[in-house]
């Protein structure tokens, strides 16, 4: 069974290629930003990983995730450049 990955809407068009090369490996999901349908969208796919992008999350998405899940953010990490 493949593990399955959400990714917010931005950081997906950003590297749609990438991807949709890996879509054998994994499911992917691409959600909305917004952190409740974030949140939902997690918890209803069962996903032990999302992609974010900048923007910052204070409650439902951490909630929504398991205590072994994954958060990773989409950039290359050059802040104010």
């Amino acid at each position: 069974m493949k593990k399955t990955i959400v990714i917010t809407e931005l950081e997906y068009k950003k590297a749609k290629d990438f991807f949709d090369s890996v879509v054998n490996e994994f499911k992917i999901v691409v959600s909305s930003n917004d952190e409740k349908i974030l949140a939902d969208t997690i918890k209803k796919e069962k996903a032990k990983a999302v992609i974010l992008g900048v923007k910052k999350y204070t409650d439902s998405l951490y909630e929504s995730m398991d205590r072994d899940g994954i958060i990773a953010r989409f950039g290359v990490g050059h802040p104010k450049t």
